[in-house]
Parts: structure tokens; sequence; C-alpha cells
């Protein structure tokens, strides 16, 4: 809640802070020494001529026309479309005023429009052309009607509400139309018409009628009205001559505006617009061009100088200083550039400059390669060529000494000029021919060192005596050099090498990077007890033996350095491959001492006006006592004046313009609702920094999406594919040219609505769904677990009743049987010999209790297999057989097959129990055991023994379980079990099963 309360609060204050007015362009420099954008008719960009500017509170910048009303973001022209469906009055605009409260007035050629806070209403009133509109010290608003097509109403008209209030002959408005209207500090109102201009207020009127205008019928008389810096009244009319022209009322009474040098305000101009800025400049925009007045001059920038078209119809400044203007064939945009360019227009005596001088004076000292251009800041800074110098040849560079002489070389010749005298300087006879002097120095004793470049020398000039100090081959080819504070010089040479001369001492001294090429040294500079050089790879720092360089490491983006200086500040300032640099002196003290190993500089670059040219300069930066600091480029002469730097202190308000979804346009104004299953959301946004568009940055997120930030440079939509339902805020947040950024942006929140399948409902019946899968899917698990456990604890309640019914029948008798004869026995009397045959009877029954007992515990531990059932049938029943007096015959039938681990398993034991049942119990002379495979398995054990009553044996008869127990085993793996016997004809117990 917090966080809502400060974006509201800081929303407002930027609101506020956008509403001040901006300082304008800087009125010291030429009108062509601004940045100048032209958009052309001809490009297509509007359907018909502009007629009228304004800029509304939220930045964007309106364009009337004779066909459409436009808004500008500094990127696209939008034709303006109300949100609710109302239309303008009429689709002809004529004037344009934003209100003190931010809203827009929009006159048009059928009635008055206001636009506030995205509602537009149309006032009611006559039927009429809204020419011009104004607004008072007290707010009210004003408008000047023509053409109008219902009778009644006058001329002049104010809103009143939802409606005019019109004043006529009978309020002492007696002009039939108006063409425009001013509102003065004095409460009167102005208005122009066809022959006269009348000032007027409800206690007085004044009617001013030249005589030029006395037959006008149809056309305006007045083309403008406007205040004068000075607060006066000035009218422009549409003629030239006596008594019209450009007129100043003065205590009631017009004048000639001026006199002022250049301009004659009844002959030359026939303004259209008039316009006074914040720094007191007075702006006309004419049928000729622009005209601009500051401090008695004048300048002009006509079709001629770039101007879009010759006919000014509009004159206007932006919230960030800049100025628009409009003509018949488009519009023009002027912008402040930090880097300011000097040239012929300026009075320069060429396009280029090779080296400046700032003198003590004040003045600047060009030398462009033939001429000596000086410049002086008399307010405006003008420019003039010294007669003395020019025609000489070229001059490379200028050097004043303390003296206040000045030192230069033309034509192979060393010149000393001062106070307008030329002394020739003669050259040491045995001076080598075609020298061309690269540097000058003064030591303490006021000896003037000049560098000879072309063949290596070294002069030095005592009372107008020249004389050669290091010649070559000992002076290797050198392009520049100083002195410092101790009188040594400092050479930098062709090689990339620093020299240094001491006394006549020269040493080398080797500064660049190892490995590196050769580097090119355009400027040495001693600063304090420091050498600093241009080089290729950045700015080289010679302190103590010890060489450093200011590059792309330490921060710069990039490394070519042309020329530097610092300025009164003690910040260093640099041209570069990559535009003009600046480090401030804090940075820079910083970096030297080694305390921060990098610096963040200010780069001016080509849109703000820095220019160069990769051409040798010799001491091609200075600055002048005004702090200004120049620039010989090699081509244009530039100048930044680090005081009044042209920096955009006007955060941009951020708009998000649009929302589509799938290609259908959303209401980005309030909280949307997104269809479902919206694959791709676009949002359109801007920011309305008019002055340099291609500089504003934006970073956006989407709360619910976004993790982070997104910075997306310049572009100005945000895409999204298949979001989730959900609600999201988007906010978007924009920077200036400069780098300020609007911290608070533009935000919008929608919810992407779910489809029936992303519901909650839907989820919680699948969630609800799923739990009852995975209960189901667990009640079977368990029911699996549990049977499993029960065929399991049914085998082992099956082998122990297996058991139990072998050991009863088997064992158990045997061991009963030998219990009777034992009794016997103890019953009986001394008889040795019966006593022996009850022994061996009781020897009989103990080895038949071995005998059962192993074929029980072989019973137990025999397991068998598919594979080897056939043998395990016969080993098992010959083993049964062996000891006894019985036969096995023993056949098999079709080709074994495997027929499962559990089946072969309970077909043995069923079939083993037959085999043991019979030798044991049957009492025959035969056994026979056969095994059937085939579509049908079938077992079938026989012998020709006793046989037993098969009916009467059914059940557990007597003890007995093994038929029971057979019987069981077949019916538990899907078989059936016979028994076919009858006393005294054997027995045959056969299994059947079904196969597949």
């Amino acid at each position: 809640m917090a966080k809502s309360w400060f974006r509201v609060m800081l929303m407002l204050c930027l609101s506020a802070l956008l509403t001040l007015p901006a300082w304008s362009v800087d009125p010291t420099k030429r009108i062509h020494q601004y940045a100048h954008t032209a958009w052309r008719t001809s490009e297509g960009i509007f359907d018909s001529p502009p007629t009228a500017f304004a800029q509304t509170k939220d930045g964007y910048l309106w364009i009337g026309s004779a066909s459409s009303l436009l808004r500008f973001d500094g990127v696209r022209f939008v034709k303006f479309t109300d949100a609710q469906g109302t239309k303008l009055a009429s689709n002809s605009v004529f004037s344009l005023l934003t209100d003190r409260d931010g809203s827009l007035w929009i006159g048009t050629s059928l009635g008055l429009s206001h636009l506030k806070d995205g509602v537009l209403t149309n006032l009611t009133s006559s039927r009429a052309g809204i020419r011009g509109i104004a607004q008072d010290d007290a707010g009210a608003i004003w408008v000047a009607r023509a053409n109008m097509l219902d009778p009644g109403g006058g001329a002049l008209c104010k809103v009143e509400g939802d409606a005019l209030q019109c004043f006529g002959p009978a309020q002492g408005v007696q002009m039939p139309f108006a063409a425009t209207v001013v509102c003065d500090h004095e409460g009167n109102v102005w208005l122009g018409g066809a022959q006269t201009y009348t000032r007027w207020n409800p206690k007085s009127q004044t009617v001013y009628a030249p005589e030029t205008f006395k037959n006008n019928a149809d056309n305006a008389a007045i083309g403008a009205m406007g205040i004068a810096p000075n607060g006066h009244v000035l009218v422009g009319m549409t003629k030239t001559g006596p008594e019209v022209g450009l007129q100043e009322i003065i205590d009631g009474q017009p004048h000639p505006y001026g006199p002022i040098e250049g301009l004659n305000s009844e002959k030359d101009i026939l303004a259209n617009v008039i316009h006074a800025d914040a720094h007191g400049a007075l702006w006309l925009g004419t049928q000729a061009g622009i005209i601009r007045v500051y401090k008695g001059v004048v300048d002009r920038y006509e079709l001629t100088d770039g101007l879009s078209g010759p006919y000014v119809m509009d004159l206007f400044e932006d919230q960030e200083g800049d100025l628009w203007v409009i003509t018949t064939e488009g519009i023009d945009r002027f912008r402040d550039l930090p880097v300011t360019s000097f040239g012929v227009p300026d009075g320069m005596a060429s396009e280029i400059s090779h080296s400046v001088l700032a003198d003590r004076s004040g003045r600047l000292l060009v030398a462009d390669g033939f001429r000596l251009s000086i410049l002086q800041n008399n307010g405006i800074i003008t420019a003039e060529q010294d007669k003395v110098i020019s025609g000489k040849g070229q001059v490379p560079m200028v050097f004043q000494a303390a003296d206040g002489s000045f030192w230069m070389s033309a034509a192979n010749q060393l010149y000393r000029y001062d106070r307008g005298k030329l002394l020739t300087i003669a050259r040491p006879k045995d001076a080598p021919p075609n020298t061309e002097t690269k540097g000058l120095a003064e030591d303490r004793d006021g000896d003037i060192y000049a560098l000879q470049g072309l063949n290596p020398d070294l002069w030095k000039v005592r009372k107008g005596i020249a004389t050669r100090v290091v010649t070559s081959p000992e002076l290797p080819p050198a392009h520049t050099m100083t002195m410092d504070h101790q009188g040594t010089l400092w050479f930098g040479l062709a090689s990339g090498k620093l020299a240094r001369l001491r006394g006549t001492s020269l040493d080398f001294i080797e500064v660049e990077p190892p490995g590196k090429p050769h580097s090119f040294i355009r400027q040495v500079t001693a600063r304090d007890d420091t050498i600093l050089s241009s080089s290729t790879f950045g700015l080289m720092v010679y302190k103590d033996g010890k060489t450093t360089y200011l590059g792309k490491t330490a921060g710069l983006p990039c490394e070519s350095i042309f020329s530097f200086t610092f300025d009164l500040s003690g910040n260093l300032w640099m041209t570069s491959a990559c535009g003009t640099m600046e480090v401030s002196g804090q940075e820079w003290q910083a970096w030297r001492s080694g305390t921060r190993t990098s610096v963040t500089p200010r780069v001016l670059d080509g849109l703000d006006g820095a220019r160069f040219a990769n051409y040798p300069t010799i001491h091609a930066a200075d600055v002048t006592l005004d702090g200004k600091v120049w620039f010989a480029t090699g081509a244009e002469l530039q100048m930044v004046d680090p005081a009044n730097l042209a920096i955009n202190t006007i955060v941009p308000q951020v708009h998000i313009e649009r929302v589509l979804a799938d290609g259908t346009s959303m209401d980005a104004g309030r909280s949307s609702r997104l269809p479902p299953l919206t694959r791709q959301l676009q949002i359109d946004y801007t920011a309305t920094s008019l002055s340099l568009p291609q500089r504003v940055l934006f970073r956006y997120k989407l709360e619910g999406h976004d993790k982070d930030w997104q910075s997306v440079g310049t572009r100005r939509e945000a895409f999204y594919n298949d979001l989730k339902p959900g609600t999201y805020r988007f906010t978007v947040l924009a920077c200036n040219n400069f780098g300020l950024w609007n911290e608070v942006g533009s935000s919008i929140t929608f919810t992407v609505a779910p489809a029936w399948f992303q519901t909650r409902w839907f989820m919680v019946m699948c969630a609800f769904l799923v739990g009852l899968l995975l209960y189901g899917l667990y009640w079977l698990r368990v029911r699996q677990l549990r049977k499993h456990l029960q065929i399991q604890y049914e085998t082992r309640l099956e082998e122990r009743t297996r058991v139990a019914r072998d050991l009863h029948d088997t064992l158990l008798q045997t061991i009963q049987g030998t219990k009777l004869v034992a009794e016997e026995a103890l019953l009986g009397g001394n008889d040795s010999a019966q006593l022996r045959n009850i022994v061996a009877r009781i020897h009989d029954w103990l080895s038949r209790a071995v005998i059962e007992g192993r074929a029980a515990l072989t019973a137990l531990r025999t397991e068998s297999s598919a594979g080897d059932l056939v043998e395990k049938f016969r080993s098992a029943a010959e083993e049964c057989c062996e000891g006894s007096a019985m036969t096995l015959r023993f056949e098999t039938s079709g080709v074994p097959m495997e027929l499962g681990a559990d089946v072969t398993e309970e077909i043995f034991r069923i079939g083993y129990e037959a085999i043991r049942n019979s030798v044991a119990h049957s009492g025959g002379s035969l056994l026979e055991v056969q095994l059937v495979y085939g579509k049908v398995f079938k077992l079938r054990v026989r012998d020709n023994g006793i046989g037993f009553d098969a009916d009467a044996s059914s059940g557990r008869v007597s003890g007995h379980y093994g038929i029971e127990g057979m019987k069981e085993r077949a019916a538990g793996l899907g078989g059936v079990l016979s028994v076919r016997s009858l006393p005294g004809s054997g027995t045959e117990i056969s299994l059947t099963k079904t196969i597949g």
C-alpha cells in the first residue's frame, strides 16, 4: 500500500515538473548551429499541409492540418480518434492551444473542441471557423472567429463552460471576422481583422485602422499578434510600408519595431507568427523563413538554409526547449547541441580548422592552414580574419609568448606578430630547406624554441636571431613538442616514442605497449610533473619513468585520441574516433592516484553535434577565459561550454498506447481481461521525449512472469507468448537522451482468462479423479497382495496338510506297528526264538519307517520344472519301486512341452503321490506310469494290486488324506483327477489338463 502511494506522489511531482516552462534553445548560437530535422509533406507523412502546433501535459505533440489532427511521440505520427467515438467539430484544424491545466483546445473550420483527460467535447456555438485561440492571465480562453455560417454572435468569443459567449458590434467588436487573437498582461484582448485591429476589454476599446487596409475586404490585414520580451504588444501585418509591417504598441500607439541593425520592420517583415522565448529572444515566422532577434543581433534561417518551406505557418517551443516550425511544406525541429560547430556562416575564413589558441585577452585564434581567424564572445560569438597574416601562406599553428606576442610559421618562414606588426625571423644559415614548424615553446629566459618537422631540426630564437640547437639525424622526425616547468623539452616522435632534451642531452623513451604497432602521437602536453600525449592506445601518461594508458581498459569507449585539454574546473576533455569525451576532474585525479581503476566518461557523439576528421592537427584543443573548450578537428571548429551544456533535464513521460491479444486491440487505459488461450500478446508503448527519440531507452517487467527488468533498448513493443491464466501487471520505464530515467513509468494490469479446462473447478475435479484413480490402484494392489499372501498361505497350509497326511499314512503307521510288535515282546515269555522273530519284525518295521521318512523328505526337497518332468517322474518311480517286488513300466507319448513352473510342480506332486501310494499300499506286482502330451495333457498311474472301493474311499476315510489331497491339487491347477479301483482288481489314477 505504501509503495502504491509513493508511486502516485512521484508521478504527481513529475507531472508538475513537466508542465514547467523549459529552457529554450541557446540564443547566443546561430540558428544553423542547432540540430535541424525536417519532416516534409513530399515524404508522404501528412495528408495535407500542417497548420498549427500544441503540446499537452502528457508530452504528446499535436499537429493540426486541413484534413486531420495528428499526435506525435517523436517517432510516430498517429491520427487522432476519440476512444468514445466523439468526432471533432471538423477535421480541418485551424488553430491549437494548450490550456494551463494541460488540456488541448482545438479550433476547426466549424467550431471549437476541447480534449481533456482523454475526453473530447465540442462546444455549442454558431458554426464558424476558429482562427485563433488565446488564454489570458486569469485562465480564460478567448477565440477569434471567421467564416461564420450562422447569423448572430461576433468575431470575438470567450469560453463559458461548454459554450461560447460571443461579442459583436454591440460590445465594441466592430470587425466582421477575426484572424488572430492575443491577450496582454493588462487584461486586454487584442484582435486582428480584415481592415483593423482592436484592443478590447469590457470597459474600453481602441480600434486601429491602418490606411493601407482601408479597402481590404476578405483578406486578413493582421498576420500575427504577440507579446514582445519587454511586454509590449507586437502586430505583424500582411503588407509592408509606412505604418505597417511589424508594429510595436507603445503607450497605446503603434511604432515600427526597432530600430535594429539589419532589420527594417516596415519593409522586410511579413510576420505570420510572433513568439518570445524564455531567454528573451524574439522569434518571427514570416513569409520568407525565420527571423530571430536577440540583444540587437538578427539571425535568419530560410529555404536556402534547409527550412522545409519558405512560408512559416506556426512556431512553437516544446517542454524540452526544442523549437518547432510549421511551413507550407512540412515541419522543422531545431534542437540545441552540446557541441557547437563554427564555419563560414559564422565569419570563419573556411570550414577547416587545424590549430586553436586561446590568447590572454579571451580571444580564440584559429589557423585553418592559410588564414588566421579570430573569434570574440560579445554575447554572440563572431569571427573575423586577420588581414596581416592572411595571404602569407600555410599557417599550421600559432603560439603566444609571455610578452603577448604571437609566433607562427607560413610558407616555411617563422614570424613574430605583435600589435599588428609582423617580424620575419631569419632562418639559420645552415638550416635545411623546406622546413615546417610543428611546435613552439618558450623557456624561462624568453627564448623561443621552434621544432621543424619535415626535415627534423630544432631552432632557438633569442633577440630575433635563430640558431640550430639539435639537428638531424640526432633528432628523429617529430610531430609535436612541449616544455615542462623545469625547462625540459619533450618531443612526440613519428616512431611513437617520446624524446627528452635536457640541456644538450637528448634521451629517447619507449612508451608504447609491448607488441603494439607504432602509435601516431598528435599532441604532447606537460601538466604539473606529468607528460601527457595522445596516442592510438588512449591518453598516455608518463611520470617518473612509468607509463600508463587511459584507454578501453580504464573505461573509455575507444582509444584513438586526437587532442585533449583541461577546462577551468580541472575536467579532462578529449576528442576521439567515437566523439568528444569528458572525464571529471575528481575521476581523473582518482585514476591518476590509483584509487580507482576506471573512469565513467561523458561521451558526446554525432547526435550531440561532435564532428571529427582523421587529419593531422597541431595544438588542436584549448580553453578560453570564459571557460569554453575549443577543438580544431581538421574539419569544422567545435566548441563545448561545460558550464552551459545543452542537457535535457526533462524525464520522458511513458505511455502504454495499445494492447493486442492475438491481433485484437484491447483497452490499454484500464484493466483488461484477455480471452482464454491467448497465444500472442503485444503491448505497444512510447515515451514522449521529442528532442532525441533515437536515444530514448526502455526497460519493462511483467509481474507474474518476468523475474527481472528486461532492457530492450529503443524498441517500443513488448511480446509475450502463451501466458498462463492469471493476473499480470506490466510496467515500462524510459530514459531521455541524457540517461535521465522516469522511474514511475506507466503500468497496466490485465487478466488472462482461463479456458474451461484451466479453471479451478476443473483442476479440483482433475485432482479428485487422480486421487480416486490412485486410491483404486492402491486398492487393486492391496487386493493383489492379499491374494498373493492368501495363495502363499494356502500353499503352505497345503504343504503342511500333505506332510501331515504323509506322516500319518506312512511313517506314523509304521511306528505304530513297531510299537505293537514291541508291546508283544514285552508281554511275551523268555522264548528266544519268539524274541528273535519279534526283533526281526521290529527291524522290518523300522526299515520301512526309514524308507518312508526318506521318501517324505525327498518329496519336500524335490523340485520340478517343465524341462525335466519326464525324467523326474522316471527317477521318482524307479526310486519308489526300488526294494519292492513291483515291476515298473514307464511310457511317454507326444512331444514334451513347457507347462509352466507352477503347473509342472503340481503335476509332479500329484503323480509322485499316486506312485508312492501304489508302491506302499497296492501289494501288486506291476506299476504303470504314462505321460501323454498333446492339446490335453494326461498322467496315468495304474497298478495290479488289491484295489479298494473308490466310492467308499471318497473323502477323508480312516484318517487317509492322499486321494483328497490329489483332488485338491488337480482342482487348483484346473485339471481333473479320476480314481478307478475295485477290491481285487487294482487301481488307476489319471489326471487330465487342457493345454493352451
